[in-house]
């Protein structure tokens, strides 16, 4: 179920009440940095109007907006999307303890919801200025009872919204030896080889019920030998199936020419190399038919003084691309 908040003044006043919400103990340490936060601003239109951050997370790229319109006067709605509530109360409690009271002209709009449900909130040819950082939020890796890493014990869940879908143990139990294999040649770049062996110990081992947790996994995957540069991309490639990720990214797309105002631009920070083809493959196609402008003939990468300070945003790409006034 989408739950939909508008936001004027005070940031929590119809959301998840934090003192009501459970947080293990490992996300609490580290907040999610936000990545490319400048070069992001440089591009947003300055008489944008609506801006979409629809991957809201911890709130630091919508913090970076408003914050860029303090000294103006004119109307700005911020359509937030995240499909993880946990996730969006953390920051829009991030929000709330920078301005308890926002400038009037400010207008916070909170969607828990898939970025991909974007033309279902957004009237036709309204929005100014689309992000997406489609990087993963620090505290989905972090926290134990997610699953999302071989470096914490814990359930083998991998769900962003862990109230709805399949689990990534419930998905490895529903599917085929050929399935699995596929999992790991289009979304990890292994060879068949290598994909096949994945697949085939994981067929063998489904109906075990140890097999529900990261730790047993792991051990599972060290009987092949692999190691642990293998470890994090065997975890990617079941994220991404069990998150539906890139479905998401390409429904996306295909909803830009509908919700993006005539001048509109849309920016998409990648972290993951077939994500970032997807990206280029929809601009080109969006380009070629002369009503869209790539603006970043070559992505935009993170400055080395960021990466020094944020290693997660080693791999980070920028792709832009603005929707022609005529």
């Amino acid at each position: 179920m989408i739950k939909h908040i508008n936001v004027k003044l005070k940031l929590l006043s119809n959301t998840h009440s934090l003192s009501n919400l459970s947080f293990s103990p490992h996300c609490m340490v580290k907040q999610h940095v936000s990545i490319l936060v400048n070069e992001i601003l440089e591009y947003i239109p300055h008489d944008a109007k609506v801006i979409v951050d629809g991957t809201f997370g911890h709130g630091g790229h919508t913090l970076s907006f408003i914050n860029s319109r303090l000294q103006s006067d004119s109307n700005l709605l911020i359509q937030c999307y995240d499909r993880d509530h946990l996730v969006m109360a953390r920051g829009q409690a991030r929000i709330q303890e920078q301005f308890p009271i926002l400038p009037s002209h400010i207008t916070l709009d909170y969607l828990t919801s898939s970025y991909a449900t974007i033309s279902d909130h957004s009237p036709n040819h309204w929005v100014d200025f689309i992000l997406l950082d489609l990087g993963i939020n620090r505290e989905h890796v972090t926290d134990n009872v997610r699953g999302f890493s071989f470096q914490w014990q814990g359930p083998l869940d991998m769900r962003f919204n862990t109230t709805t879908g399949k689990t990534a143990y419930e998905f490895i139990q529903e599917s085929s030896i050929d399935d699995m294999k596929r999992w790991f040649v289009e979304y990890g770049d292994f060879t068949e080889k290598r994909a096949n062996m994945f697949a085939t110990l994981l067929h063998n081992n489904k109906h075990n019920e140890d097999l529900k947790t990261t730790t047993w996994l792991t051990k599972l995957l060290h009987e092949l030998r692999i190691s642990k540069n293998e470890l994090a991309p065997i975890f990617q490639c079941i994220r991404i199936v069990t998150n539906n990720e890139f479905w998401h990214v390409d429904d996306f797309i295909s909803q830009l020419d509908t919700v993006l105002a005539p001048g509109g631009r849309c920016a998409i920070i990648s972290f993951h190399s077939i994500e970032d083809r997807i990206i280029k493959y929809h601009f080109k196609n969006l380009a070629n038919d002369n009503q869209y402008t790539i603006l970043t003939k070559h992505v935009i990468k993170p400055t080395r003084q960021e990466v020094q300070k944020n290693k997660a945003a080693r791999s980070a790409k920028l792709r832009i691309i603005e929707k022609n006034k005529s």
